[in-house]
């Protein structure tokens, strides 16, 4: 993930806890994070993520949104985060 990227910490409508990724101009879209990405899933609902290329505090969590992104999500969610098919 070479572009700058935002995620932040959400709650659904049913109370579950989301990740909604932001990158450049591409549309955003959310992951369910209670099972699937538990470094975000400690976080508070608010919490705002963002990842540069420099940050290295956030890199567990990137690392996990791109894992799940490469393995489960979408040619535009991998084109988003410059992800290799």
């Amino acid at each position: 993930m070479s572009k700058i990227v935002k995620a932040t910490i959400k709650m659904d409508t049913n109370g579950n806890k989301v990740v909604q990724v932001k990158a450049g101009d591409f549309r955003a879209f959310s992951i369910q994070a209670n099972g699937n990405l538990p470094e975000l899933h400690k976080l508070p609902p608010g919490t705002v993520v963002v990842y540069d290329g420099q940050d290295r505090r956030s890199w567990a969590v990137w690392k996990q949104i791109a894992d799940h992104v490469r393995q489960y999500g979408t040619a535009k969610q991998k084109q988003a985060l410059n992800i290799s098919q």
